[in-house]
């Protein structure tokens, strides 16, 4: 049976093997990708398999909290630990290493820092629900549509 999710702005929802599972992104650690199918792992040692391409996924999930480290991987910013420069690799919260493709590696300074924060958040953006989470990535489609200050346009 083929799976879907339909992506919201602040959780999706999994149809797979004739259930229906509805996840926040905030839940959501990292994706691994053995093609055709993908692995969800969410927090509580919960994974899901579904049918969806890396692509597919990487453009529906929200921008701010979430980056491609490969061509297989996609890892919430907020479950990073560790970053080991000398062996391009990134080590997630819960151990599991992550190598991280040359291009990435390049902008992996930038993109750690651009992430958007909000300290405290708006009460119309959802945050991630990890209280130890020194991120607080935002997780919010909204987010990323606000309108550039002008010294962002130059």
């Amino acid at each position: 049976m083929k799976t879907s999710i339909t992506f919201y702005d602040r959780e999706m929802a999994i149809s797979a093997k004739g259930d229906i599972h509805v996840r926040s992104y905030a839940n959501l650690k990292y994706i691994k990708c053995d093609k055709p199918h993908c692995l969800l792992y969410f927090t509580g040692e919960e994974e899901l398999e579904v049918e969806i391409t890396l692509k597919e996924l990487i453009d529906n999930l929200p921008k701010a909290g979430f980056m491609k480290c490969n061509r297989s991987s996609i890892l919430n910013i907020c479950y990073l630990k560790d970053l080991i420069r000398h062996s391009r690799l990134i080590e997630m919260k819960d151990g599991t290493k992550f190598k991280l493709s040359k291009k990435v590696m390049s902008d992996i300074q930038p993109l750690l820092k651009s992430a958007p924060r909000l300290s405290p958040p708006c009460t119309d953006c959802y945050t991630c629900t990890d209280e130890n989470c020194a991120s607080q990535i935002v997780f919010c489609r909204r987010f990323e549509n606000q309108p550039k200050k002008q010294s962002e346009k130059e």
